[in-house]
């Protein structure tokens, strides 16, 4: 994976709540769906990622982008 396609794959599972529960469950299949092949220790390495952790982490991005319905801060 590029740096670009990691970019835009933690950013869409940081942003959307969908898309990242996706991802823990079936992480090739959610990478395939915006066309990024994932090598096998790219695969084990987001089976490795705790759930709970990413939730916190999303929630506060979503909170400065502005997207929990108060102003962001990010833009």
């Amino acid at each position: 994976m590029t740096d670009s396609e990691r970019a835009r794959l933690v950013g869409r599972a940081l942003l959307d709540d969908e898309f990242r529960s996706k991802l823990l469950e079936d992480p090739e299949q959610a990478a395939r769906s915006l066309r990024i092949k994932l090598l096998p220790r790219e695969v084990a390495g987001i089976k490795r990622l705790d759930p709970q952790t990413l939730a916190e982490v999303a929630g506060q991005v979503q909170q400065m982008a502005g997207r929990d319905g108060h102003p962001g801060v990010l833009w």
